[in-house]
Parts: C-alpha cells; structure tokens; sequence
C-alpha cells in the first residue's frame, strides 16, 4: 500500500518560520493525543504558522480529545486567515465524539469538515507542505507521527 509521502511531492515544514512558508500552496498539519487548556499556548503557536498559508488542511485523525480550547484556537486562527482573504480550512475529523461535538457547535460553517485526508489531497496535486506539529511534554502528547494513506 503506497503512503502519502509517496504519492504526493511534500515538503516538511515542521520547523519552517512562517515568513518561508508563503511558497507552499497547501499546508496539511496532522495532529494527534489530546488537546486541552494545558495545550494552549502550544496548540497556538502549531496553528500560528498557518496564518499565511492559502489553503490550509488540520487532520484530527489521530486526535483523541479535544476541549473548548482546542475550537477556540481554531476558531482565532481562521479569523486571521479569513481577514487575509484565504479560503476556509478544512479539518479532517474521524473521532465521533470530536465529529459531534464540531456539528454540536455548528463548526461546518466555518470549516470544511472531511473523513479522510485523501478526500482533499490528490495524488497528483502541486507540491504541498506536510507539518507533524512537535508534541509537548507538559501537554502530555509524544510525538507519533504516522503516514496518510490516500
């Protein structure tokens, strides 16, 4: 079975400063663990390099837990994108209580929401920038980055 790194041209923009990431079109950030308050300021930061990103895909996958916090954070960065003018995120959900909560609060008005990470890439679409965001010791995620299968 091919994985997404092999049927896709990617660039790890993992710990590329936000300035340098105006040269990719599409950003895909997967994230994974748990988000909560003790994730703030971390979840922040992660959701913070995309700001200047045009088209931007968050993979909650792999996430197992999200809190309010983690929707605010999501919401904060999709005003600073819809200001700049750049489409909607979509946000790859699996998790049926995450799935419920986001239709809970109406979120697929504000973003597109997705099963499947191959739903919104194509195998032969540009260059995208891939970002397993770093894991934080004080929010209790180790990183475990896996390979998204299309």
């Amino acid at each position: 079975m091919e994985t997404f790194s092999q049927t896709h041209p990617v660039t790890n923009i993992g710990t590329t400063a936000p300035e340098n990431q105006k040269a990719c079109e599409k950003i895909v950030m997967i994230l994974d663990g748990e988000y909560d308050l003790a994730c703030k300021g971390h979840l922040r930061s992660d959701l913070q390099r995309l700001t200047n990103v045009q088209d931007v895909v968050v993979d909650f996958t792999d996430v197992t837990y999200i809190d309010s916090t983690a929707v605010v954070e999501l919401l904060r960065m999709h005003r600073i994108r819809e200001s700049k003018g750049y489409k909607r995120e979509t946000i790859v959900v699996q998790n049926p209580n995450i799935k419920k909560l986001f239709t809970l609060l109406n979120l697929q008005q504000v973003f597109s929401l997705v099963n499947d990470l191959g739903h919104v890439v194509e195998k032969n679409e540009e260059p995208i920038g891939l970002d397993y965001t770093a894991r934080h010791a004080s929010c209790g995620h180790h990183a475990s980055p896996r390979t998204a299968k299309t």
